[in-house]
């Protein structure tokens, strides 16, 4: 059963810069101050722990080179000397062989020594403990294969290894505590498929994982801190969007479904593990038409799933996401009910929240992203349009220090109390009263709170907040 909980009660829209919570401001008879209020006639009162609060922002989007091709459908993997490999992709006209280093310190691309030994798309690249990476899968020039390849980072070369036993796309590849790596469900001409494999860097091999309880293609594998995976949603055999989710033991090599469904069915979804051990679920589409804005997060220490309140300002599928150093999520472009967006936002880990972040500079969908060494974010390629694929990149970079969070606490009156944001951009928590300013506002602004006690009197409070934009 989804538990409801709340955790915000404001959902933002967007604005040129941010996405915020807006109403008009009150225009009752209440005495608002700037830090605190009563309300004479009850003797509800409300205030903050601070009536100021200063954010200081820096966030910038800057072109970071050309590949060689434009592409979709690539993959993008941070290697142990802090380069990129971008390998494979459907290009505009075929589908690829070709693969790219980026170098962050060089801001540049350039060409691997070697090309893919088949040219393939929607295949997985997994980094291995000792530097290699295996590429694995995918579309090929002849349709859906089960090759397997290695780059070797030494070398800059691609070798051959075991191929799957089962040919399949829309995989998804997980490394293992073990160092093994799991390869999970996906598609093939038979439909979607219930079995993995297991691959074992020495001796290089492939070995028979358990069946999936549901066979299952676009779906998301999530490894948990204690070391089993989260499978959730997808699309079955029977092309049946799929709410429901299985963990992998890899210590029994078997799954188990699990008897908490998420809120909703998703694929083309994200599924993101959090600093805190749980996993944010965000976005997808139930159907063919339909984009998802809700998110929901599972809990691993009782296997739950729960409804989150607060949603993404902008329903979004086919998007690309990650955890950031700070432990936030980035999300990046995608298409909204078929639309390709342009929209960035992040989930902020301690205002649990989404936010507009930027903009990019072309609606794109299909996007790879890679987590860079110094906490910047690499994104490459995608769908612009009319199949169209881009061929360059940008990266992001985003730091935020400052007053981020103001408790709000009513007194008097007849409690509980509930919290509202009544005018201004941010969002406040119903229950505890925590204000979590909107980092990308820039600029000042008064933001208001109500307080609203249990016979519904109300009492406000006024905020002043200001975020100074640095990359200005």
């Amino acid at each position: 059963m989804i538990k409801n909980l709340l955790i915000l009660t404001s959902i933002f829209i967007l604005s040129s810069c941010s996405m915020h919570s807006t109403t008009p401001a009150s225009d009752d008879n209440s005495n608002t101050n700037s830090n605190s209020n009563s309300n004479s006639s009850t003797g509800l009162s409300v205030a903050a722990t601070n009536n100021t609060m200063n954010i200081n922002a820096s966030v910038t989007l800057t072109p970071a080179g050309a590949m060689g091709s434009g592409k979709v459908y690539q993959t993008s993997t941070l290697l142990d000397d802090g380069t990129v490999l971008v390998a494979g992709g459907q290009g505009d006209l075929i589908i690829l062989r070709e693969a790219q280093i980026y170098d962050h310190g060089a801001g540049s691309f350039t060409n691997t020594a070697g090309l893919l030994n088949i040219a393939r798309y929607n295949h997985t690249a997994t980094l291995l403990n000792d530097g290699r990476v295996l590429l694995a899968g995918g579309n090929g020039a002849v349709g859906v294969t089960g090759s397997v390849e290695l780059y070797d980072p030494e070398t800059g070369l691609f070798t051959s290894t075991d191929g799957l036993a089962t040919v399949r796309t829309r995989h998804t590849a997980t490394l293992l505590p073990s160092g093994k790596i799991l390869i999970a469900g996906g598609y093939n001409d038979l439909g979607a498929i219930a079995s993995t494999a297991v691959y074992d860097p020495d001796p290089e091999t492939f070995s028979a994982g358990g069946n999936m309880t549901t066979a299952r293609y676009n779906h998301t594998a999530t490894l948990l801190d204690n070391g089993k995976v989260l499978i959730t949603g997808g699309i079955d055999g029977s092309h049946s969007y799929l709410n429901n989710a299985e963990l992998y033991d890899p210590n029994t090599n078997a799954f188990t479904l699990l008897s908490d469904v998420m809120s909703t069915a998703r694929e083309r979804h994200q599924a993101i593990l959090l600093n805190n051990g749980n996993v944010l679920i965000v976005g997808g589409t139930s159907d063919e038409a339909t984009s998802l804005s809700s998110a929901e997060m599972f809990d691993s220490s009782d296997n739950s799933f729960t409804l989150l309140e607060v949603r993404l300002g902008t329903a979004r599928d086919g998007f690309a996401a990650s955890l950031l150093d700070n432990g936030d999520v980035l999300i990046v472009g995608g298409e909204s009910d078929g639309i390709i967006i342009d929209s960035v936002e992040k989930y902020s880990y301690s205002q649990q929240g989404f936010f507009e972040a930027l903009s990019l500079f072309q609606p794109t969908w299909g996007v790879a992203t890679t987590v860079l060494n110094d906490g910047g974010v690499l994104i490459t390629g995608g769908d612009i349009g009319e199949a169209t694929f881009f061929s360059g990149s940008s990266l992001y970079e985003d730091v935020v220090t400052g007053d981020l969070t103001n408790q709000i606490t009513a007194t008097g009156g007849t409690a509980p109390y509930g919290y509202t944001l009544v005018s201004g951009s941010g969002n406040v928590n119903f229950v505890t009263g925590v204000f979590n300013a909107d980092p990308y506002a820039y600029g000042t602004q008064t933001v208001a709170i109500r307080a609203t006690d249990s016979l519904g009197s109300t009492a406000d409070i006024r905020i002043v907040v200001t975020v100074n934009n640095l990359a200005d």
